[in-house]
């Protein structure tokens, strides 16, 4: 059933996105972040999972059944979860990291993601691990939930032009979303969109890329999309200004006359 609802969600997100291809072809997700609950009728003892993490060489034993490399952030007492790292080259090959942390409360949470099926596939990896150290305990995955994705798209810039942010955050104003430009801060515009229970963040930066960051699900990116298209297209051509291209600074050399000094 839990294998079948991530499929689901995942069918839907890629359904969503070819919508979006359909008017442009940049638009992707990046990362997502995923909490899974284990069914467990006892807490993880921290401190005990991770001394037997390092004297059983788990970490090896993960990397050699998987296409990463896993490694152990140094336990201190202050932590509250035990956190893992793979590192693994992808099919663009580009490097890329998942973060797994395991809660005292037998929860997981997994940062860099690429999808729900992703992240099952990952719980289950550590489930065979655990199992040695919980012996006979039926761990099992109880639930998931997606809190968090984030999303990257480029605006069709005409070559030699950038965005003019101060114009297009004067268009802006009349819109119903909370929009936020401080040069001296933040390089780009944030706009907060209220969709469902959720504050989706946008944030366009004057290349024409726009980081689209905090929706959970595929309702929530068509409508993030939509206010793209609706809003930031419609005035694009009045919001374009020509590249500057700046010369590279040389350093100063300083030249210094040894010539009077005698040995």
């Amino acid at each position: 059933m839990i294998k079948q609802e991530a499929n689901e969600f995942d069918r839907s997100l890629v359904k969503s996105l070819q919508e979006i291809h359909q008017d442009n072809q940049s638009f992707r997700i990046t990362t997502m972040t995923i909490g899974i609950t284990l069914g467990y009728t006892k807490c993880f003892y921290l401190k005990k999972l991770y001394d037997w993490f390092v004297a059983n060489n788990i970490l090896t034993e993960l990397s050699n059944s998987d296409n990463g490399f896993w490694s152990l952030r140094e336990f201190s007492g202050f932590y509250n979860c035990v956190i893992l790292y793979k590192s693994y080259v992808d099919n663009s090959n580009k490097k890329r990291k998942i973060a797994v942390k395991l809660f005292k409360n037998c929860k997981l949470h997994m940062t860099g993601i690429k999808s729900c099926s992703d992240a099952l596939e990952h719980a289950n990896k550590l489930i065979g691990v655990l199992d040695k150290f919980y012996m006979q305990q039926n761990l099992h995955i109880k639930g998931f939930s997606v809190q968090l994705i984030n999303g990257h798209y480029r605006l069709p810039l005409p070559e030699g032009f950038t965005l003019c942010l101060q114009s297009l955050l004067d268009k802006l104003q009349n819109t119903d979303c909370k929009c936020i430009f401080n040069s001296d801060q933040h390089p780009g515009i944030r706009i907060k969109l209220s969709i469902e229970t959720t504050t989706v963040t946008l944030i366009i930066f004057e290349s024409g890329n726009i980081l689209v960051t905090a929706f959970i699900n595929s309702n929530q990116l068509e409508k993030s999309y939509s206010f793209l298209s609706t809003y930031i297209h419609s005035n694009l051509s009045r919001c374009l200004k020509p590249q500057i291209k700046q010369k590279p600074s040389r350093k100063k050399m300083l030249s210094f006359d040894y010539t009077k000094y005698k040995m």
